[in-house]
């Protein structure tokens, strides 16, 4: 059987002469590209060819879909070239094509740094960082520093070298290391921030700062030294604030009183002035009648106050235990 030459299509888009200024019917390039299977082989063959190709496509498109936990950001590359950013989910970019980049933005990592450097008062100090942070730009860590742990090696080493540099011993290794570790910080962050390589510091912790071997035990004498120093001087404010207010408020409450008694004297001082001032008419008009009332308005206060009644009979002085007799009085009739 002899197979016929297929007569050329003129419709075809590749071969009109306006090709360039209209796009090719995708429908029709797929049928004239399984036409050429079709007069070539079998349909068995032809069939086959389509499910490997289906096969192939359904294969490349389900290997593109991938999952961001939470605290994570993936990076897509397009040709080499940054396309954009996927949070957490299922996400899919075309594979070959694109490429993908996982980074953990909700981690908090940890990068320590160790040396032995010379202080301004030229002394040896070994000290011992660490520093903590997080990736803050996915894009910008991946791709604009060729190494950020490096640099962040290297911007941690200056900044610790620059800050210990201009400190004395004393300063690193007791009165200033909070100082100390917080120009550190500041320096990190202010030369981070001029690279832009995404990376955010979360703090700077000074692990360690020991002196020179030959002079350790003078140091830790002084060290601790300063610590009872500094723990007899707290001993002495706490108890300066117990006693203080105690003393004050005794003060006030003894100056309250003595002004209460002052005044109440002053006022009874004046009452009695006045009661006398009023008996002078009718002392004038009967000097003894009052004498003898004041007598016994006298003796009826000071026997008010006592249990005992003195008696004079017979030449002979005697007293009745008043409240006594009142006592047993009481017992009897209950």
């Amino acid at each position: 059987m002899t197979q016929t030459k297929p007569v050329p299509y003129r419709n075809d888009p590749w071969s009109r002469p306006d090709r360039n200024n209209q796009p090719p019917e995708l429908d029709k390039v797929v049928k004239e590209f399984f036409k050429k299977f079709s007069n070539n082989g079998s349909a068995a063959f032809n069939f086959s060819i389509i499910i490997i190709l289906f096969a192939t496509i359904a294969i490349w498109a389900m290997a593109g879909f991938f999952v961001i936990s939470e605290g994570q950001t993936a990076v897509i590359l397009r040709l080499g070239e940054f396309n954009r950013e996927l949070g957490r989910g299922l996400k899919w970019y075309a594979p070959i094509i694109e490429q993908k980049y996982v980074v953990s933005t909700d981690r908090i990592s940890t990068y320590e740094y160790e040396a032995e450097m010379l202080t301004t008062d030229e002394n040896y100090a070994k000290v011992k960082v660490a520093l903590l942070y997080r990736v803050l730009s996915p894009s910008d860590y991946l791709f604009n520093l060729k190494d950020p742990i490096d640099t962040l090696k290297e911007v941690t080493a200056s900044a610790l070298r620059q800050v210990v540099g201009k400190s004395t011993l004393d300063e690193v290794l007791s009165s200033g290391k909070e100082q100390v570790r917080k120009e550190i910080e500041e320096t990190v962050v202010s030369t981070l921030g001029s690279y832009k390589m995404g990376i955010q510091v979360r703090g700077v912790k000074l692990l360690a700062a020991l002196p020179p071997t030959q002079v350790s035990e003078a140091f830790e004498d002084a060290i601790k030294a300063r610590e009872d120093e500094q723990r007899f001087i707290n001993i002495a404010e706490a108890y300066y604030n117990e006693i203080l207010p105690k003393a004050k408020g005794k003060a006030s409450r003894i100056l309250n009183e003595a002004t209460a008694i002052k005044e109440s004297t002053i006022l009874n001082a004046k009452a009695e002035v006045e009661g006398f001032n009023a008996l002078i008419p009718i002392y004038r008009k009967d000097p003894a009648l009052l004498t003898t009332r004041l007598y016994i308005q006298t003796m009826e206060s000071i026997f008010a106050k006592t249990p005992k009644i003195l008696m004079n009979g017979d030449k002979n002085i005697s007293y009745i235990p008043l409240a006594d007799l009142i006592s047993n009085a009481k017992r009897s009739s209950s």
